[in-house]
Formats: C-alpha cells, structure tokens, sequence
C-alpha cells in the first residue's frame, strides 16, 4: 500500500497517526525528495506543509539535520535495512530531541523506490533521564563525600558498593571488599554477636538494626564502629537487598571512657582535696539578662540557692558539721549585711565567675583568711543553675606575707638613703625595682621605671653593658667601673651585679648596685699623675720618662725601628732667676715645655728631668741620626724665640745631647747617660749647640 498509494492517498495515511511522518522518493541516482509529510512534521521543519514537497532532506530539514537525515537515507536505501538515530534540533521554542526512524518501501518488484520516515518526540524522556543521571550524581557524590562508610550488600549480606569512606574505616580497598560478607570484617570475639544481631534483618523480621562492634584491621589492630543498616525494598515490598553506615566511633568510645575516668577522679579529687569545695544550687534555674528585673532574681536567689554538697576540707576549715552548712542560702551567709551579699551576687553574676579574697572566723571565733574561686553553673540555654565554689585557707600565707611587707618596706626605706643607685633586674632584662637614688641622680621616677627595659638607663654610661647583663644572667657576680654623666656632674660609678638565683638555682634576674667613686678615682688619678708627671709643666717627670722609655725600646727591638733621645739644657737660666725671680723662672720653664710639646709628634714624648733638664723621646725614625738632628735644630730655633715675661722679655739658649738606639737592647740608664754627655760635649763647643753621641 505505502508503495503504490498516491501522494494524497499518503498524506491520508500520515494523518491519522500522531508523530511527525514523512514519505521520501528515492531516484534511481538514490537521490531523496520529500513526497508527502503530515500535519505535524511541521514541527520538525518549521516551514508549511506545501512549500516542502519536493524538497530534498537538506532544504526540508534546518542544517545540520537535513543533512543527516539525507546522508541517513542513503544508508537505509544501500543497506535495506531499518535505520534509527536520534537528532537535536533547535527550533523557536527551543532545543529538542527527535528519535528518527527510516523504514524502507519495496515496489512489488522488491525495489526501494520510497522510505517510511517517522520522529518521536525525545525531549522529555531525555531531560527525564538527565534527571535521573543528575540525581544518581548527586547521590554518588554525596556518598563518597560523607566522612561514614556507606556500603549496599545483597539480601545475604554479601557487600555489592562501598564507598571511598570504606577504606578509611575498614583499612580494606574497594576491590578487595565486594562479594565479600559483612561480617568477614568485625573482629573474631564480636562476631556471633554481629551475626546475631544481622539475623532478624535478613529474615526480614525487622527493617533495622544497629550496634557497636569491633572492625579487624590490617595491621592486626580493630576500630570500633557504629553499624546502622537496613532493608531495601521493592515497589511491592519485597526485601531486595541492605542499605548502612559505619561510623567509626574509636574516639567516642574513649573519649566515653576517659569522662568515665574523669568523672571517677572528680569525685575522688572532691572528697581527698586539701581545698574546700561546695555546689551551692538554685531550685529553678534563673534568667540574668538585661531582660530580667535582676533585683528580683535576686530576691530569688538568696531564697532558694542552697548549699548542697561540701567536702570534708570545707568542714575543717570553719569547724563545723556538715549539717551546719548543707541548706544555707546567701541570706543565710550575709545575715549580718544584705546590702553587701545582693552587691557580691550581682557582681558574681554580672562577670559568671569571682575571685575574692576574705577574712572570716571560724566556729570558735578564731579568725581566718579565705581565698576563693567561684564558677557559674549554666544549664543548656544559658541560665544560672547554681555555682561551683573552691575555697584556700590562706591564714598561714597572709600573715607571712604581711611581715614579708613589713620587711620590704624596712629595706625600701634602707636602700633609698643609701647614696647609690640599686635596682633589680628581671630575666627579661627589665627593672623590677629601683630606689630613690634614681630619681635623684637622674630625674627618673623609680615607680615609672618598674617593667621598663635596663637599656633606659644604661645609655648614660660610657660603654656597652650588654655582655655584663648577659654574664650576670649566666650566674657571675660581677663588679667593674664605668663612666658617665649623673645628676648633671660626670662621674665614675663602681657597678656590681648578683646574680638573683630562684629556688630551682635557676636564675632570675640580679641585683645591681652602683657606688659613686668619683671622688676616690679623682684622687687615685691625682695620685698616679703626681708619681709620673711633673708638677710645674704637666709633662712626664723622670720616673713617668723612664718607664715610657722602656717600653719604647722594646717596641723599638720589636718593630726594628730606630728611636733617640735629645737632652736639653738652658743655657744661663740661673741668670733669669737670680734677675727676675723663681715666679719668672717658673713661667719661662712652663712657657718652654708648652712650646717644645707643640714641637713633636704625638707618637713622640717630652719630660722635665729636673730644674732646666728638659729630655725629648723620637720614635719610629726612618732616617735614624738624620731625623733626630732635624729635631735638635727645630728645638734650638724654638728656644731663641724671645719669651714674654711680664713686663721683661728675655732670649734664651740651650744646648742639646743626642743618643740613638737602633733595634739593639741598650739600657735606658745608658741611653739616658750617653745623651747627657753629648749635651755636655755640645755645650763646651759653645751655647745654642747640639752634638750627636753617634758622631
């Protein structure tokens, strides 16, 4: 019939059916053009039923289905056999999806001269099966993200999926788990227990069961679980398999354990502490808010909160039995001032916990001193249950404490009249005390300077005291001098440190005491420049020289350098005494040395021997002899210089000696002696003269 029925007689037949239907003619080239399609193919091609007969699939069709369909015909005519493929079109009321369908038409002669076309509408099953997809999706992510083992097993109990949490919990991968029995998993001695517990689900007495059990691991070790499983069934009820968890619950269980102990060990701790504990418990929990008339909570709470457990420790410390104490309220306690138990209680309440420290008496009068700590108890939803009290006898600590500031205070006034500088350093190089002397001596307030760092006040001394700071901390008593600039005077300070060692014998910190020794290092320095220096120039006297010229000649030896010695003599300086005076004479000599000192190096060293003696030290000389000699005339043109001396002035002359040592070991007394007589031999040549010992 669809071979031989005209083009009417087709459009006939597609109408009554209710999907797209279209007929193909198949030209001997296997070329294809629409013959007829029906009313609902329009959907399809988007285009009026006349405009598409006679069209080829390509321009019946939006690209690229007519193609396809085109390129699927082909195939239908070469095979002869039915072709099915499914195709996206998207059309103005959007993207949807066809089941395509091509049957082939044979004439009588068995030829294809026509293919049979229909499209089923796909869409909504597909978006269906996404759905489904999606939801499958999602539930697989789900279950692998879950941090419990989730498993599926068969109506036997043999395991069918397990996801990746299995592995964590069981120690067994995936792959070696499936096929295998749930119970292959749980530890030898819960087994039975397991199996018995599993038997009433698998004869599908019960939908659900659930118990803690041992899981064997691999390292021979087990993990305690929590089993949940049920039964999975059918549309019509029937049990088709077993859905569970596992929650590892080895943490709970000793975590259940360990408050267990806790708990025991609380208790043990209340009744054998030396502190006094009490549970002091309201009837009804009690609202403390903004929201609330706290004066009438309170008017609650010193009815109705009770003393309801002590231990034998508070007992003792009040000397009472417990049935004195058990019952008592707030107004029971503050009996003697109300007024003063609400503003405690308020405070208490207000901060959820209190620290006070009191003086009480016991039952016998004596008096007592109490530290307490005190803990609101709230229940779930935050209101005030009661509170939880530990109370310290302190009586003994007090007292001690009293006559450690006693002492304190005796010591205070003590260091602060003594005329030194003494403070305490912690560990972490910051004052701990300083006396008054600090506020004397430099203006700072001790009391500012507690908790401020040591360097606040060693930047007014003349070096670095860190390494003393650190060697006092090491556990060394240390004493050393420094100088600096205190109370707008500089001074010198003799500065000891001791080590403050705790009861460990480890230290703490240290003491320091600073000495002001100015006045006896201003004498010793007086002392020591009196024995080296000559009092009348300041320049170095004959003890000063000869010790300097020691040590020149063994730098000399040392460095293979060269050094002389020029001695000088005035010539008639007897005339300017007996003229004008030992004032004059004594300001001539004054006057010479600060020229001759101007004259040398600073390497170089002048001294007064004695009277008009004057000897000058020339070390380092690279030109030996040559240099010194250059010296001795400079000296020579300096004394012929006049010299003003009041109102007279006066021209002097002198005479000059010199010795040289050349990295040999002469001794001094002989270098000394040798530059004397060349002064001598330059003297009787004539005045204003020098002569070489070396000549």
């Amino acid at each position: 019939m669809w071979a031989s029925a005209s083009v009417d007689q087709l459009r006939a037949l597609t109408e009554e059916l209710g999907s797209p239907v279209f007929v193909l003619q198949v030209h001997p080239d296997h070329s294809l053009r629409m013959l007829c399609v029906n009313s609902r193919f329009e959907i399809l091609a988007g285009s009026s039923l006349t405009s598409l007969a006679g069209r080829s699939p390509q321009h019946a069709l939006p690209a690229p289905a007519g193609q396809t369909l085109a390129e699927r015909g082909r195939l239908c005519v070469i095979t002869g056999q039915r072709v099915e493929y499914e195709q996206r079109l998207e059309l103005q009321g959007g993207t949807r999806w066809w089941h395509m369908t091509l049957s082939p038409i044979r004439d009588p002669a068995g030829r294809i001269g026509r293919l049979l076309g229909t499209a089923t509408d796909m869409t909504e099953q597909r978006r269906a099966d996404a759905r489904v997809r999606e939801s499958e999706a999602r539930y697989r992510r789900l279950v692998n993200g879950l941090r419990d083992a989730i498993f599926e097993a068969d109506i036997q109990g043999g395991l069918l999926f397990v996801n990746p949490a299995w592995t964590e919990v069981t120690g067994v991968t995936a792959e070696d788990s499936l096929q295998r029995a749930l119970s292959d998993f749980v530890w030898r001695e819960d087994r039975e227990r397991f199996r018995a517990m599993l038997q009433p689900l698998l004869r599908d007495e019960r939908n659900r069961v659930r118990g803690e059990y041992r899981l064997v691991q691999r390292d021979g070790g087990t993990r305690w679980v929590d089993f949940l499983a049920q039964v999975d069934r059918d549309p019509e009820g029937r049990p088709t398999g077993i859905t569970g968890t596992l929650r590892d619950v080895t943490e709970q269980r000793e975590t259940r354990a360990a408050l267990e102990e806790n708990a025991a060990l609380m208790e043990l701790f209340f009744t054998q502490s030396l502190d006094g504990l009490f549970f002091m418990m309201l009837d009804q929990p009690v609202r403390w808010d903004d929201g609330v008339d706290k004066e009438r909570v309170l008017d609650y709470v010193f009815a109705h909160q009770r003393m309801t457990r002590v231990n034998d420790a508070l007992l003792r410390q009040y000397g009472l039995p417990e049935e004195a104490l058990l019952g008592m309220t707030p107004a029971d306690f503050f009996v003697h001032d109300p007024g003063e138990g609400r503003r405690v209680w308020r405070e208490f309440f207000d901060k959820g916990r209190l620290h006070v420290s009191t003086e009480e008496r016991r039952a016998d009068g004596e008096p007592i001193w109490i530290e307490g700590d005190y803990i609101c108890i709230r229940e779930s939803e935050g209101r005030i249950a009661g509170h939880f009290g530990v109370q310290r006898e302190v009586t003994d600590q007090v007292l001690a404490e009293r006559q450690l500031r006693a002492s304190e205070r005796r010591l205070r006034l003590v260091a602060d009249n003594l005329p030194a500088l003494i403070s305490h350093v912690g560990a972490d190089l910051r004052f701990q005390y300083n006396n008054r002397m600090y506020r004397d001596w430099l203006g700072l307030e001790p009391e500012q300077l507690v908790g401020q760092p040591v360097s606040t006040v060693s930047r007014y001394v003349d070096r670095p005291l860190e390494p003393c700071y650190q060697r006092a901390l090491n556990g060394e008593r240390l004493t050393f001098e420094v100088t600096g600039h205190f109370g707008g005077a500089d001074r010198y300070l003799q500065v000891t440190y001791v080590p403050d060692l705790g009861e460990t014998g480890e230290v703490e910190g240290f003491y320091s005491l600073s000495v002001d020794i100015t006045d006896r290092r201003n004498r010793e320095v007086y002392l020591e420049r009196q024995a080296v220096e000559d009092g009348l120039t300041g320049l170095l006297n004959r003890r000063g020289f000869m010790d300097r010229l020691e040590h020149a000649l063994a730098r000399s030896k040392r460095l293979g350098q060269a050094l002389a010695l020029l001695f000088l003599d005035l010539d008639d300086f007897k005339r300017v005494n007996d003229e004008l005076g030992h004032d004059a004479g004594d300001q001539l000599i004054r006057t010479l040395a600060q020229r001759l000192q101007a004259l040398v190096r600073e390497t170089d060293s002048v001294a007064r021997l004695a009277g008009d003696e004057f000897v000058i030290l020339l070390e380092g000389l690279q030109g030996g002899e040559a240099d010194a000699v250059v010296v001795a005339r400079k000296v020579l043109a300096e004394l012929s210089r006049p010299v003003s001396l009041g109102d007279a002035t006066v021209e002097v002359s002198g005479s000059v000696g010199i010795s040289l040592a050349e990295g040999g070991e002469p001794d001094p007394q002989a270098l000394l002696r040798e530059a004397d007589a060349a002064m001598y031999r330059a003297k009787r040549d004539g005045k204003g003269r020098w002569f070489s010992s070396a000549r």
